[in-house]
């Protein structure tokens, strides 16, 4: 229901999987999607607007979105005052394209993509992984198979030797 009453979804995150929330609005303020209940009399059929994160990964399917970097602020503002102004002319051909997007794939389709995607990016047999930090401060880092960690005994008795710092 709430699909429907809006008008511009914005959805800004710093890192994003595969999430499907701006394509669920796409078909939901679709024409032909047939509302009933207690909201739709307030439904609004003005054509929607998406803003979306440059690093959410539907970002990169639906073409026809304003796309903002969640850590620069004013673009984030200029956007949405943007949005706001642009013609719903202008929304329906931003629309077309990721409306058929959004309603021919389905979710299986999507996360197959993606695996392919990222089995394409590395091959993940040939690297171990480590993880580092806590909450937004956690990083996975990946290590070939030739890498070789530095001794701290060495590192240290190498250090005092040191004459220059």
């Amino acid at each position: 229901a709430l699909w429907c009453v809006g008008n511009v979804l914005l959805s800004t995150p710093y890192r994003d999987g595969m999430s499907l929330l701006a394509c669920e609005f796409l078909v939901a303020k679709d024409e032909s999607f047939k509302v009933a209940g207690p909201w739709s009399s307030s439904v609004s059929r003005k054509e929607p607007t998406l803003i979306l994160s440059e690093f959410s990964a539907v970002c990169r399917v639906l073409t026809g979105s304003f796309r903002v970097n969640p850590w620069r602020i004013d673009e984030i503002a200029n956007v949405i005052k943007l949005a706001l102004s642009t013609s719903d002319e202008e929304n329906a051909a931003r629309n077309a394209v990721d409306l058929e997007f959004a309603s021919h794939h389905t979710f299986e389709g999507w996360t197959e993509r993606m695996l392919t995607d990222l089995k394409r990016a590395r091959n993940f047999s040939a690297v171990s992984a480590a993880g580092f930090g806590f909450g937004h401060g956690y990083r996975s880092v990946g290590f070939r198979p030739d890498f070789m960690p530095l001794d701290t005994e060495d590192l240290v008795a190498a250090y005092q030797r040191s004459t220059q710092r």
